[in-house]
């Protein structure tokens, strides 16, 4: 479908289950692979890779096959939308596009989508897991797998690297292999690495070299997986709270890593990017921010006065879902500006919008052309810094917006 933009999506996901992970893993690691043939009801998948922190909290993967699961507070079992099978990380079973590259491009086409970044799916845990020297061999093996995937795609699909940060000088070597060979544009992690923000100077390593080589970064929250803290999985019983608290509030925190730690002044050549915890509330907080700032100056490790300057200047951009509402999207152009808002699809999990994400923002009638135009386009081809041209697909260089608060 053509809506008149050449939109790029800025976190959809993929599927490790065809990775053969017995056959790719040094020998040494192997034992940690289960036989899984029902994995995403697909007979040919390889097998799933089990440290004992891929699962939800409170869960209980007993059997592959049928898969007995306690429906503890990140992944009840009633949450599936079809038969039970071992993981969630698709909407439906006949998605195919999570793991087919071809698929995907139809897929693609079908929304109005011209090219996608790619996040993982269960492997965006992988920087949590107790075994480092299995979480380094397992982040080359899925990384060459995302580089086969977009492959035949080179100009429309765009993976990140997964990244060992248990050992962060293994995880700079990693992200320098992905970007200078594989032909990544840069990386994502998670929101912190057990309950440790990623402001902590033990990832400075990984950030420096992040920075040496000006890649951006994809911040990317979880729910219910163990090693990966999140807002209000301990406090409660329920999905619909935990999912619905932890990816906004996730991100809010890394905003604050981030930005009051001094990460993003001692480290200038790198980009971040706030994923899928929604955009409407960032007024808001920078200006919690900003009165804190005020109050509190020795305890903020920033340059910039006014937090809401990292959004304007190229250095921070988060994303957007089709359906949030224009005056909230409105009032983060108007109070922050319009160069750091990014559309997102999160193809294709549960809880994502398409096949109809770009055509929500296409055709919303209260977002003038020129915001579409950025949100579709521009900031995302700048932000993960893409070669995207062709009409309706270049991104102009940003014009500085209006201060977030007079």
């Amino acid at each position: 479908m053509n809506y008149g933009f050449k939109a790029v999506d800025s976190d959809g996901h993929v599927s490790e289950a065809l990775i053969n992970w017995e056959k790719e893993l040094p020998e040494r690691y192997r034992s940690f692979v289960v036989r899984s043939p029902n994995i995403y009801h697909q007979r040919d998948a390889k097998g799933r890779l089990v440290t004992g922190q891929l699962t939800p909290k409170d869960a209980s993967f007993v059997n592959f096959k049928g898969v007995r699961r306690n429906p503890g507070p990140g992944h009840p079992k009633t949450h599936f939308h079809g038969p039970a099978s071992d993981i969630l990380s698709m909407r439906s079973p006949e998605i195919t596009g999570m793991w087919d590259p071809h698929a995907r491009i139809k897929d693609m086409e079908r929304a109005g989508t011209w090219a996608a970044v790619l996040f993982p799916s269960h492997a965006i845990a992988l920087p949590t897991w107790d075994n480092a020297g299995l979480a380094v061999a397992a982040a080359k093996v899925y990384n060459n797998w995302l580089a086969s995937y977009c492959k035949p795609y080179p100009d429309r699909l765009f993976g990140l690297a997964v990244l060992p940060l248990q050992h962060p000088e293994a995880a700079a070597e990693e992200l320098r292999r992905c970007v200078t060979q594989l032909g990544f544009p840069g990386a994502c992690v998670t929101s912190n690495i057990r309950n440790i923000p990623l402001s902590d100077p033990m990832f400075d390593t990984l950030w420096a070299e992040a920075s040496r080589l000006k890649v951006p970064i994809g911040i990317h929250a979880a729910t219910g997986s163990k090693g990966i803290e999140s807002v209000g999985q301990d406090r409660f019983d329920r999905f619909i709270h935990t999912h619905m608290v932890s990816h906004s509030f996730e991100q809010i925190c890394a905003v604050s890593a981030f930005i009051l730690d001094g990460v993003l002044d001692r480290f200038p050549g790198m980009q971040v990017v706030f994923c899928e915890g929604q955009a409407s509330w960032l007024p808001w907080w920078l200006y919690r921010m900003e009165e804190h700032m005020e109050k509190l100056r020795p305890q903020a490790y920033c340059n910039e006065e006014d937090p809401a300057e990292y959004f304007r200047n190229g250095r921070c951009y988060i994303t957007c879902e089709s359906d949030e509402p224009a005056p909230l999207l409105n009032a983060v152009a108007e109070l922050v500006g319009d160069s750091c808002v990014c559309y997102a699809s999160d193809y294709a999990h549960w809880d994502t919008s398409w096949p109809r994400d770009v055509e929500m923002i296409a055709t919303n009638p209260k977002l003038s052309t020129a915001y579409k135009q950025k949100i579709l386009v521009d900031n995302p081809t700048r932000a993960f810094k893409l070669p995207i041209g062709g009409k309706n697909g270049s991104a102009a260089k940003a014009k500085p917006p209006a201060k977030a608060r007079a």
